[in-house]
């Protein structure tokens, strides 16, 4: 039998997203090099990085966490370093000190969705820990720049990470518990948008073990057949950070060059 093939929860929403797009992350393994292609997702990434800093250390120790990861990309990060600064304070004060926070853990399951496809599914949910009269609480932290509550609205609504890891939390834990998702957008210009955490009912978490699955397989036979992903080209490409090489394709360019230029292998 197969061994399962590893699919992590952030490539299910990347998948939905482009497909292409996951290609060159997950396949080909691409990324920006650092120095002068800083960009803001390296901004979020420090903020992420500034979170779990600051849940498993200790508030103080946040921004020292953020600036550690801005380091790596040089003199072209610092202009990312006030925004992350106003960003983290917009971090619920209560979950500084909750008692016991998993922030990153890695997550791990496997499942046979189909006869002859199986897969590890793996995630590592931004914030949970066990609250004694409530249950399992998720937080799923988004950084921005600007309309913070209509995103917060739209993350609340659309956004299936936290769910997928209400799932493999449950699968893991082998237990029946109640669980509850959390939605905080932490805005750079320091106006954050902060939700309350939010009962999944337990038909929401059956449908979401089954969208889950149904897009791992989806992933998972790319993975095995990589000429499954069909490109489709439109304007919002050119907001990616693969767009110079999607620019390239459709001008006829040197693509290999312009990934050697511009990019890195993970």
């Amino acid at each position: 039998m197969r061994d399962p093939i590893r699919v992590s929860v952030t490539e299910l929403s990347e998948w939905q997203e482009c497909p292409q797009r996951w290609r060159y992350a997950r396949v080909l393994g691409l990324r920006r090099k650092p120095g002068d292609t800083a960009s803001p997702l390296i901004s979020g990434s420090a903020i992420h990085a500034g979170i779990e800093g600051g849940l498993l250390l200790g508030k103080d120790r946040a921004m020292e966490a953020a600036n550690s990861y801005l380091a790596q990309y040089g003199p072209a990060a610092e202009k990312y370093v006030a925004g992350a600064s106003r960003a983290l304070g917009c971090v619920p004060e209560h979950l500084w000190s909750i008692h016991n926070p998993q922030a990153e853990t890695p997550l791990s399951v496997v499942y046979q969705p189909t006869a002859d496809i199986r897969v590890e599914m793996r995630g590592r949910p931004d914030c949970w820990y066990y609250k004694d009269d409530v249950g399992l609480v998720i937080w799923e932290f988004k950084s921005t720049s600007s309309d913070e509550v209509s995103r917060l609205e739209q993350y609340t609504l659309w956004n299936m990470q936290p769910r997928y890891y209400a799932v493999l939390l449950l699968d893991t834990l082998a237990k029946d518990l109640p669980v509850y998702t959390a939605h905080a957008v932490l805005s750079t210009r320091g106006k954050g948008a902060v939700g309350e955490p939010t009962l999944l009912p337990k038909s929401q978490i059956k449908h979401a073990r089954s969208h889950m699955l149904d897009i791992a397989v989806r992933v998972a036979s790319a993975r095995i057949d990589p000429t499954l992903v069909v490109p489709h080209y439109g304007f919002h490409c050119n907001w990616c950070e693969f767009a110079p090489i999607d620019e390239g394709v459709l001008t006829g360019a040197d693509t290999q060059g312009i990934i050697a230029e511009e990019y890195e292998r993970r």
